[in-house]
């Protein structure tokens, strides 16, 4: 990234452990100076859109493995909040298809793709197709993840590779393509969706 990269410094980029905390409309963030919440220019760095950085309303969000369970409850409280489009990424087919009808019928924009985490290339073919579509993305949320249900002894090498791939490197990788353009807008959110698993012993995930 370069010189990019000290661009962070002006930048409120956060990071929330749930998507409620993150969406709370009129809350501000320690450090944020009220000027820049409300959309303007200061000396410390470009103006934030007016949907703040605490609001959702009028943005972009993307869910990643958000066709079932948090991911997709998420992304429906993100449109009940406001947010203008919703990018679902998932290796599940059926369940994207499933999820974009539901929520298409509802009048909302819903943007289905399915593009494994576990692969880097897959990754970046998912952000070409968005560049191709002119689709920004405000709000990333890292969500999805695996688990292989087994005590560890019984784990392959490829389950161990798998889970590193989807929960560790995806979200990295993904946020590593994004960030570029958000620094460049001076303004995005992400998102990331942390298991209690790291906090509890539990020996059979």
């Amino acid at each position: 990234m370069g010189g990019s990269c000290s661009a962070a410094r002006l930048f409120h980029l956060e990071t929330r452990c749930t998507i409620v905390r993150a969406a709370r409309e009129d809350r501000r963030r320690p450090g944020i100076e009220p000027a820049r919440v409300a959309g303007r220019d200061t000396a410390s760095g470009p103006a934030v859109p007016w949907w703040g950085m605490s609001r959702v309303e009028g943005g972009t969000a993307l869910v990643t493995g958000g066709a079932s369970g948090i991911g997709r409850l998420t992304g429906r409280e993100l449109l009940s909040r406001g947010a203008a489009r919703l990018v679902v990424w998932d290796v599940d087919r059926a369940a994207l298809a499933a999820l974009r009808d539901e929520l298409a019928g509802a009048g909302h924009e819903v943007v289905g793709m399915e593009v494994d985490l576990a692969e880097l290339d897959a990754i970046r073919r998912g952000m070409r197709e968005l560049r191709a579509r002119d689709i920004a993305v405000d709000l990333l949320v890292n969500n999805a993840g695996v688990v292989v249900g087994a005590d560890f002894q019984c784990h392959s090498h490829d389950d161990i590779s798998r889970t590193l791939a989807v929960n560790a490197a995806g979200p990295m990788h993904l946020t590593r393509e994004l960030l570029p353009d958000m620094l460049a807008r001076g303004a995005g959110h992400v998102v990331n969706i942390a298991s209690a698993a790291g906090l509890v012993s539990n020996p059979r995930v």
